[in-house]
């Protein structure tokens, strides 16, 4: 059947347990078909939207229509035989994998004592080493990465993480981050020992102006963290199986430009005091307005007593 803009329609018994699925819009109007016997068999033709469209392929069900036995459904050889597709532009990415660190792009960012962020085996590594200590007055220490441009809008952003030296219980965090306080996170954390013992010990969750949020269990040493904007809502996702999964949506105070990153880090009250590496790559912010420090400068030559007139943009408000 279709479930075009009319709704059902098109109807046809099948016991068919695979094949192929059509679909052509023409104009105002789109049509659907299956592959029978070779040959396209059409199932009905209804109106259309005609603007642009994403494409999924979804299985799904309902509530009072759903059995709640065990379904697997899978698909292949996706083809577009006509029409123009288009794919978005990353506005920013940085893959991580060079031998040194961007200093046009990027800052290192150190709290507390004992923390090392270098650009080791082409990617961005942090070591917490056993005598690492708080900041006096973060009370915390860590190492990452903060952008040196300003992210506005809306925003979508992922980082990929790997969990090189990771012992159980280690009280660390690994997160993406807007590094402006109070710096709202998506996170992959190994609980301290002492730590809310009722919860799983290895998870993601969310830390946004509503409090840790979305607490899921995972035994990930390697992946990818999402954070969106919305508006004054975030979400946080992690990647699964080649999907997103979405571990929460809250709200956050960090409605303007923003610096953004990531970082590892800890407390001198959980950490285990064992040596623990992350390592961090391929850096993408797939929407938002990418805001760099500039300065213009006119002329942009003279003799000395010339009047110069500096334009700068791209700057955080002055405090």
């Amino acid at each position: 059947m279709t479930d075009f803009l009319d709704r059902a329609h098109g109807l046809i018994p099948t016991s068919d347990i695979s094949g192929s699925l059509r679909l052509i819009r023409s104009g105002a109007s789109e049509t659907g078909y299956y592959l029978s016997a070779g040959n396209w068999v059409t199932i009905h033709t209804a109106p259309s939207i005609t603007q642009d469209i994403h494409l999924d392929l979804v299985a799904w069900s309902h509530d009072y229509a759903f059995t709640h036995t065990f379904v697997k459904v899978a698909f292949a050889n996706f083809t577009l035989n006509q029409g123009s597709a288009t794919c978005p532009t990353p506005v920013f990415s940085d893959s991580l994998n060079g031998n040194s660190i961007n200093p046009a792009v990027w800052k290192t960012q150190i709290t507390g004592t004992g923390p090392v962020v270098a650009a080791v085996n082409q990617s961005i590594i942090t070591t917490l080493p056993p005598n690492s200590q708080n900041d006096p007055i973060a009370q915390g220490f860590g190492g990452g990465l903060t952008s040196v441009c300003l992210l506005g809008g809306d925003f979508d952003m992922q980082v990929n993480f790997r969990l090189l030296l990771w012992p159980q219980s280690s009280g660390v965090r690994v997160g993406l981050l807007i590094m402006d306080a109070p710096s709202p996170a998506v996170e992959r954390i190994g609980w301290g020992a002492t730590e809310v013992p009722s919860l799983p010990r290895e998870v993601y969750l969310t830390h946004f102006a509503d409090n840790p949020q979305g607490v899921t269990a995972t035994s990930d040493l390697s992946g990818t963290l999402r954070m969106v904007r919305t508006g004054s809502l975030l979400t946080g996702y992690y990647l699964h199986a080649g999907g997103w999964v979405q571990i929460h949506t809250g709200p956050t105070v960090n409605t303007g430009g923003i610096h953004f990153g990531f970082s590892a880090w800890s407390h001198n009250g959980i950490f285990l005091g064992q040596v623990v590496k992350a390592g961090f790559s391929n850096f993408v912010v797939n929407g938002g307005q990418f805001l760099c420090p500039s300065l213009k400068l006119s002329p942009t030559s003279g003799p000395i007593g010339t009047k110069v007139q500096v334009q700068a943009s791209g700057f955080p408000p002055s405090k």
